[in-house]
């Protein structure tokens, strides 16, 4: 049996199909871990999703949710009525190994750990690693590369840091993610929510870890597919982009960059960016406050964090760190 109690918490809107495939899998690794519990999250759905659940799978906690509310405040609720010390988010339509809990669970014995993502592999893209992230400031915005997508000849095999945990099959300290606020909604109804989670969680000096023995499968966007048009989706994706950089970013070299760039880009740019600028302008008191609690409680600055979570090496993290936080 584990030795840390788990929560897995799956949200899930309108995915009875998708949780028929795969909720399985997550029951035999909750088995076979042994100190765990499954909750579903219905984020409003229309289908038979909980009838499903309640006959086939009746150890499964169910929360439902009476109106679709959005992919962070679903996971939001979970967390706040889950009972055990870790939680891992995990997308309904992730595949997982049997052991993938306790590769996980492992890295919490250290307390600066805030969280750990597994291995995901993407079986429509030659199984492509789409877990070791990391931001990079490019001509004047911040760019969030996936290194199995730049490098797909490169494995990963190694433990190592990264610019956070994707929500969809990663591990969390429930504490320290509480402290946080959890998902932020201004983010919703998705995209970009776990990028800012794990940056907030790097400010503080915690450290945010891939780990490749814990290994999952993503049929990616099998959701977002349903329920939106492309169009829509990429709109989302740019708006919450910004929002991230805006809210963020207090480097004042950055932003100066990104104020420089952002003009001359709005003048160049077609459609969606255009529309996912003003929708991000809409926001822009609440972008404000948010940057002054993030000004007033933090240990990291901009460049320490995009050093220090650009995918370094395994036990040589605590030493960066110390060297980093030093200068």
């Amino acid at each position: 049996m584990g030795s840390r109690s788990v929560s897995i918490i799956i949200p899930s809107f309108n995915g009875q199909e998708l949780l028929e495939k795969f909720i399985p899998t997550v029951i035999a690794a909750s088995e076979q871990y042994g100190n765990c519990e499954i909750i579903v999250v219905d984020d409003g759905s229309k289908d038979n999703t909980i009838e499903f659940l309640k006959i086939k799978y009746p150890t499964v906690s169910i929360m439902a949710l009476q109106n679709n509310s959005g992919f962070g405040n679903a996971i939001n609720n979970g967390v706040a009525i889950s009972k055990g010390d870790i939680v891992i988010l995990l997308n309904n339509d992730v595949k997982v190994d049997c052991n993938f809990i306790e590769p996980l669970v492992e890295h919490f014995n250290n307390e600066l750990v805030f969280s750990v993502v597994a291995k995901g592999l993407v079986p429509d893209r030659s199984m492509e690693n789409e877990s070791v992230t990391k931001l990079e400031f490019r001509d004047g915005f911040l760019e969030l590369l996936v290194a199995g997508s730049a490098e797909p000849n490169i494995k990963y095999e190694e433990t190592c840091t990264v610019s956070h945990s994707c929500a969809g099959f990663s591990a969390y300290d429930k504490k320290k993610f509480l402290e946080l606020g959890g998902l932020d909604d201004l983010y919703s109804p998705f995209y970009w929510e776990d990028a800012d989670l794990g940056y907030k969680a790097w400010r503080r000096g915690w450290w945010v870890l891939y780990e490749p023995k814990s290994v999952v499968y993503h049929f990616r966007h099998s959701t977002t597919r349903k329920l939106t048009d492309r169009h829509y989706v990429e709109m989302i994706y740019l708006r919450n982009k910004l929002l991230f950089t805006w809210v963020n970013i207090l480097d004042e070299k950055i932003l100066l960059q990104h104020c420089n760039r952002l003009n001359q880009y709005i003048k160049e740019s077609g459609e969606p960016f255009k529309t996912a600028f003003y929708e991000a302008l809409k926001k822009i008191m609440v972008v404000f406050k948010k940057r002054k609690d993030i000004s007033s409680n933090y240990l990291l600055n901009d460049m320490q964090i995009l050093t220090l979570a650009a995918n370094l090496k395994f036990p040589n993290v605590a030493c960066n760190i110390r060297k980093t936080m030093n200068k």
